[in-house]
């Protein structure tokens, strides 16, 4: 049962990004590369934030609200400008420069060096079912499980995910219906940054902050 939590919560990691992923691509048609940046950049806010004795809660909101603008500050530099065509290639090849810069910045401001994030909780275990279960591992299944149901629902039962879905399928149409297009993609890339960045602290203390944190993720997501 051990090696089962075990890979439960390797999973449970690997769906978060992949949840990170379709947050942006249902709302514009975009694969953002860049994505699992994000919970590198988190790692290491997080890395700082428990250096300088932050709490939990604090570094958490910081690391989230860092994703949220990095989203932000992506949607209008790399995916804007392609709004005619957001499917298009060109669109598709600014979120991996987004990826690179965002590594080359880790690099610059971090090195190379993995940072070990000292999350509170980090190394605790539980005894479920007869193996042990990480608390960290617990949290990244529950967090999984909520966030897929919870979008699943968002996109299917609410305006705004209804909004997603129509300005993915017909941008021109869904703007002539009174849909803010532009509004709609901005939201998604805050929304999945903040997913990221918060999720980040949590994957740094189980692998390490590093600046190959993100390609790892990418592939495995």
């Amino acid at each position: 049962m051990t090696v089962l939590w075990a890979a439960l919560g390797a999973g449970a990691l690997y769906a978060l990004v992949a949840l990170a992923f379709n947050v942006p691509l249902a709302a514009s048609g975009v694969f953002n590369f860049a994505q699992p940046q994000f919970m590198m950049i988190g790692g290491f806010l997080a890395y700082e934030g428990f250096r300088w004795g932050l709490p939990v809660a604090v570094t958490l909101l910081i690391c989230m609200a860092a994703g949220a603008l990095i989203g932000y500050v992506e949607e209008r530099v790399a995916i804007r400008p392609f709004e005619q065509n957001t499917t298009s290639r060109d669109a598709l090849v600014t979120t991996v420069g987004a990826a690179v810069v965002l590594q080359g910045i880790a690099y610059v401001i971090w090195g190379t060096t993995p940072k070990v994030v000292p999350l509170p909780g980090a190394s605790v275990t539980l005894d479920v079912l007869g193996g042990r279960l990480g608390v960290l591992d617990l949290v990244l299944i529950v967090l999984a499980v909520v966030g897929c149901v919870a979008f699943a629902a968002v996109s299917k039962y609410t305006r705004w995910g209804l909004a997603n879905r129509a300005a993915t399928i017909n941008a021109e149409a869904s703007q002539l219906r009174g849909i803010n297009v532009r509004q709609v993609r901005s939201r998604a890339f805050i929304l999945a940054g903040a997913l990221a960045g918060g999720v980040g602290p949590i994957v740094a203390a189980q692998i390490t902050a590093s600046v190959e944190l993100g390609n790892n993720l990418l592939v495995l997501g």
